[in-house]
């Protein structure tokens, strides 16, 4: 609303002259006085319609955001993996303001084949010939991640990782589990086994 109301001003002094005209560069004294007080408005006016143009803009979001994907599971290939972030608020119990603690936390979904407790080191993919041995089942975790937005820790001792990024001169964009598998994040069309 701010910016509008500044572009109108803006237009209204541009047309009533406040703009540079050759009438403010010759030296008649009443030419003078009004050519500096346009000069002063003209200031003003770019003074404020800057910042609001700045102020509308979107802010980026947290680095913990960037957690937020599809990924392929080198270890289990075709099957799901996503991670959902989500902000969470909370008052600081030495402060009289509310919501001032931010964390961040991650749910972590995915499918699989073969019975619980199989034990992330084997390595069966999501195809059609394991769903039909095995069967695929779906699962969920809840993780958090750290304020910096660098690493995940699902609590459980399997999911705990670093983000990667190939713009930070890592080789992939995903992330590097502590038993060494990598999610690496997924670009394509492609729709994993149990997707919705």
């Amino acid at each position: 609303m701010r910016a509008t109301v500044l572009l109108f001003l803006w237009s209204i002094t541009a047309v009533n002259g406040l703009r540079p005209t050759p009438r403010c560069f010759s030296r008649a004294p009443s030419n003078e006085i009004i050519c500096r007080r346009n000069a002063v408005l003209r200031g003003f006016a770019l003074a404020f319609l800057i910042p609001a143009d700045e102020a509308l803009a979107k802010k980026a979001p947290p680095e913990a955001f960037r957690f937020m994907a599809d990924y392929d599971d080198q270890m289990h290939p075709l099957c799901k993996r996503h991670i959902e972030v989500r902000e969470i608020l909370s008052s600081d119990p030495k402060s009289n303001k509310a919501n001032t603690n931010k964390r961040y936390v991650a749910t972590l979904s995915g499918t699989d084949v073969g019975p619980v407790g199989i034990g992330q080191r084997v390595k069966i993919a999501c195809d059609d010939v394991s769903i039909e041995k095995y069967s695929l089942r779906s699962w969920n975790i809840e993780g958090a991640i750290s304020s910096d937005g660098q690493r995940i820790d699902a609590g459980d001792g399997i999911h705990e990782g670093t983000f990667n990024s190939v713009a930070q001169g890592a080789t992939f964009d995903g992330i590097r589990w502590k038993d060494g598998n990598r999610w690496i994040i997924n670009n394509t069309a492609k729709t994993p086994h149990g997707a919705d």
